[in-house]
């Protein structure tokens, strides 16, 4: 059975919030890499990663459709409105994804590295 989350599946879970430049500045920090290294594709594999980890330690009910649900809206809302093209939407769909986990499923070892997340990183946080 899938026991851990890694520490960087939490770290874009407490930061979902944030825009792309922001979890970029947050993800230097915590890596020490250049902000070279985090193009939208990586930060899209590390949030897909993070899904992909909460929902096998703690069996999220329908998170993946809450993401291909996402997906799909935003690929819709991008072709209808194509003069104001919006950001990548499978970015814009992770992170709707990751707003369905409620904090509540997580047990208190993953709340408490959390916390501790927030505070090491949180001066970066709008």
């Amino acid at each position: 059975m899938f026991e851990k989350i890694d520490e960087i599946s939490l770290l874009v879970f407490v930061f979902k919030r944030l825009d792309i430049e922001n979890i970029r500045k947050i993800l230097c920090k915590y890596t020490g890499c250049s902000a070279e290294v985090y193009t939208e594709n990586v930060i899209l594999e590390i949030y897909e990663k993070a899904i992909s980890d909460i929902s096998r330690k703690y069996h999220v009910p329908s998170l993946f459709y809450y993401y291909f649900f996402a997906k799909h809206r935003e690929e819709m809302y991008n072709a209808i409105s194509k003069p104001e093209k919006r950001s990548n939407s499978e970015l814009e769909a992770i992170i709707g994804a990751l707003m369905e986990i409620s904090l509540s499923v997580f047990d208190e070892k993953d709340i408490d590295k959390m916390k501790e997340l927030r505070k090491e990183y949180g001066e970066k946080e709008n």
